[in-house]
């Protein structure tokens, strides 16, 4: 048999073979769409919980030389979401939480500093002064999807979140110090609010992550979360007063803006979305 007598032949041969897989890919991939439509055809119920590192509270010294400060704490979050799903590709999410957002001060006092001298130095700071404010929150945020694998894709969301503290009204810190004739001092106060003055307040959330259809159907989502907020829902004065030196006050406040990262649960109940659709193909 001649070449040219083989070519056709051979191009027979290939699309015989290519032609098929090439039918079976579209096929597949109309599938996987029905199936992500499906799915996202209702909406879904979902159970998150966070870690968070708050950012450290504000302070600004008003008079003397001794300082308190602060730094970012640890906090959690936890919560249920709702989504309406308009589509594939976007949904609305409302939500109720319950969040520890965490504050603290930093001051040191040394033993020479006083006379007579205390027993130790006492080094105020992290955990030993940590204090977790419960606010609950109403979040409301639009999400988009960007689906590039029928069982991954990348979720990004931003809204708005309704806060309210269950801190008290009047909120005090404060630092008692021992010398060495066994006398107890009072060296320093924090005097704040610690619930907006019991008004709710607004906050800003923005999120972004990748999320994870699993095989019941189901979805898992991982996601690096933020909360912005301009409000100071902690807000006060301190005042350090160590004996034979010069008074020192400044201001006190928290906003509870933090990050985290979230780990979703969803329900989307499309498994029985499926088997409804079976069940009137029989």
């Amino acid at each position: 048999m001649k070449k040219n007598q083989l070519t056709p032949f051979i191009i027979f041969t290939c699309l015989s073979f290519s032609y098929p897989q090439f039918i079976f890919a579209q096929y597949k991939e109309q599938n996987n769409i029905k199936n992500l439509q499906i799915l996202f055809s209702g909406n879904h119920f979902g159970f998150d919980i966070s870690p968070l590192s708050v950012f450290k509270a504000g302070t600004k010294n008003l008079k003397g030389d001794k300082v308190i400060h602060s730094s970012a704490t640890p906090g959690f979050k936890t919560g249920l979401v709702y989504g309406i799903n308009f589509n594939k590709e976007y949904s609305l999410k409302l939500g109720a939480e319950a969040i520890i957002a965490g504050r603290n001060f930093e001051v040191n006092f040394y033993k020479d500093e006083f006379s007579p001298p205390l027993k130790k130095d006492y080094l105020l700071n992290g955990l030993k002064t940590f204090t977790g404010d419960l606010i609950l929150s109403m979040p409301i945020s639009f999400e988009k999807r960007f689906l590039y694998r029928r069982n991954k894709y990348i979720h990004a969301a931003a809204g708005l979140r309704l806060n309210f503290s269950t801190g008290g009204d009047f909120d005090i810190d404060q630092v008692t110090v021992e010398n060495i004739n066994n006398q107890y001092i009072q060296v320093a106060e924090i005097d704040k609010t610690a619930n907006n003055d019991a008004k709710p307040w607004i906050s800003y959330l923005v999120s972004i992550g990748r999320s994870y259809i699993l095989g019941n159907n189901n979805i898992l989502e991982l996601s690096l979360i933020s909360n912005l907020s301009f409000t100071k829902y902690v807000n006060g004065t301190y005042q350090i007063n160590i004996p034979g030196k010069p008074l020192s006050e400044g201001t006190y406040s928290s906003s509870g803006t933090y990050w985290g990262l979230s780990f979703n649960y969803v329900f989307t109940n499309a498994n029985y979305r499926l088997r409804k659709i079976y069940e009137r193909l029989k």
